[in-house]
């Protein structure tokens, strides 16, 4: 938690999640996992919800807290203490230090203390930068900060407490992104806890893993239920967690009488195969190979987190409209991406021309934004990879191999797959400029001559942002790991 994020949007669902936690009957607290805020992004403005209606009748007096402070310009963990938001007041707000900086304060007295702090609590809301620590970024390097250590979750569980904590969804599908908790996971299963999650889905995707005890698992449930049959249910949603032990329970006893009853093994495998712990697997493994599939054959870039793997294979009438719901049901998405692009140092020439282009969209001109946008991806690839082919290919494969080791993309959304099939489908050669030959997608070609048959559409000019943000990305991305190294 940084202080800069106070009354975000972020901060709106997850005090209104624990305080449906509180009025289950549970005792709340709170460790801000509170690092120094950085300056190198745009995170924590997102507080137009303020005055979003689907906002009002989820917690209108938490949305009254909320906005008189914002209304004061004072931006900090504290001022949210001092709204009165809990019944326990039990809150931890001093820094992690970094590692280098500890001055002989190191992280597991900070710990400690915290511990300390959150005695007497049913349910200790965890609230790190980013989530869970990942295997690629070590315990002694300074962005450790970000992160809550698995050990200190199972400390607090130990103690007694049911935990819940903050996790920033990836790019990954989910099957993939859960592999990343599955040692604590199954640790604590062990132990006898249960597992739930819930995310909220506005702005970034965040996710919250609860870690329960059997004497507050019922009241956890009644809170979700509560938010679920709530305001708040079109804000947040249930993450399905495969739960391996179920599933081993039921496939390894049938294997031992495999030889006795076949007829009845058969039966079990194919409600095994059935269950939705098993579909959740193989649906994370084949929607990566679909959602690749996406830049060549249906020309959007992906830039979303949480994009429904479901929609892959649908026709290209429903996938633009899936895309265009997704980027217009939530201003905020469209805002990020704007505010991403405008103020990109690869495109501070175009400062004018960007400001015109998003004016033009905003008016529906998009047949006249298409045609700037189309000259503004020519503009990037001719300053930095003279559209050179494979230079395009090895930036976007560098990218997607390093997005593990660095930290999440500044705006909560990170371009994935698309890219390079989007970019075959701009730079594609012509056989003539006759109707029959258009390319279906927009094609630099035909755009720079003037030639095609058709107006651009507001399809055509959202696939173009997607990867005018994705390009930024991916090239800011080469430059920084080169600066680093």
């Amino acid at each position: 938690m940084q202080d800069r994020y106070a009354g975000d949007v972020g901060d709106f669902g997850k005090l209104g999640m624990l305080r449906c936690m509180e009025d289950s009957g549970l005792k709340v607290g709170i460790n801000w996992y509170l690092v120094g805020d950085e300056s190198h992004n745009n995170d924590g403005k997102h507080i137009g919800y303020l005055e979003d209606e689907k906002y009002r009748g989820c917690d209108d007096e938490l949305l009254t807290l909320l906005t008189d402070m914002l209304e004061t310009g004072t931006r900090t963990v504290l001022e949210i203490e001092n709204l009165d938001l809990l019944n326990t007041q039990k809150y931890y707000h001093e820094r992690i230090i970094e590692p280098k900086i500890q001055n002989g304060t190191m992280r597991s007295e900070w710990h400690q203390n915290a511990m300390i702090a959150m005695m007497g609590c049913d349910l200790v809301f965890l609230d790190p930068d980013n989530g869970m620590l990942p295997k690629s970024v070590s315990r002694g390097s300074d962005k450790s900060i970000k992160y809550v250590l698995p050990e200190e979750i199972m400390d607090y569980y130990e103690a007694g407490h049911s935990v819940v904590f903050y996790s920033h969804r990836t790019r990954e599908q989910l099957a993939v992104y859960l592999e990343r908790f599955e040692d604590l996971f199954d640790d604590v299963e062990r132990k006898g806890a249960k597992i739930k999650g819930i995310t909220f889905k506005r702005g970034t995707v965040r996710d919250y893993f609860f870690i329960l005890h059997e004497e507050h698992a019922a009241q956890v449930e009644k809170g979700i239920d509560r938010i679920l049959t709530s305001k708040w249910k079109q804000h947040f949603e249930i993450i399905q967690i495969p739960n391996k032990q179920i599933i081993a329970n039921t496939i390894l006893p049938i294997f031992v009488k495999l030889g006795e009853f076949v007829t009845e093994i058969l039966e079990a495998v194919k409600r095994v195969a059935q269950s939705e712990d098993v579909q959740i697997f193989f649906k994370g493994l084949l929607g990566l190979h679909d959602i690749i599939k996406l830049g060549a054959e249906n020309n959007w870039v992906v830039i979303l987190p949480g994009i429904d793997v479901d929609i892959c294979g649908k026709t290209q009438e429903e996938i633009d409209q899936y895309f265009i719901n997704y980027i217009e049901q939530d201003n905020e998405i469209y805002e990020t991406i704007k505010e991403r692009i405008v103020s990109s140092v690869l495109l501070s020439e175009k400062n004018n021309l960007l400001n015109q282009i998003f004016s033009a969209i905003e008016l529906g001109h998009y047949a006249l934004a298409g045609m700037a946008l189309s000259s503004t991806i020519e503009y990037i690839l001719a300053l930095d990879v003279g559209y050179d082919e494979h230079r395009i290919k090895k930036m976007i494969e560098d990218f997607k191999n390093s997005v593990g080791e660095i930290s999440l993309d500044e705006d909560g959304l990170l371009p994935a797959f698309g890219l390079d099939g989007f970019l075959t489908n701009f730079s594609l050669g012509t056989n003539g400029f006759s109707k029959e030959n258009e390319p279906k997608f927009v094609n630099r070609h035909w755009v720079a001559h003037g030639r095609m048959h058709r107006d651009l559409t507001k399809v055509d000019v959202y696939q173009m942002l997607c990867a005018i943000y994705a390009l930024n990305v991916v090239i800011e991305t080469e430059q920084r790991t080169k600066n680093l190294n």
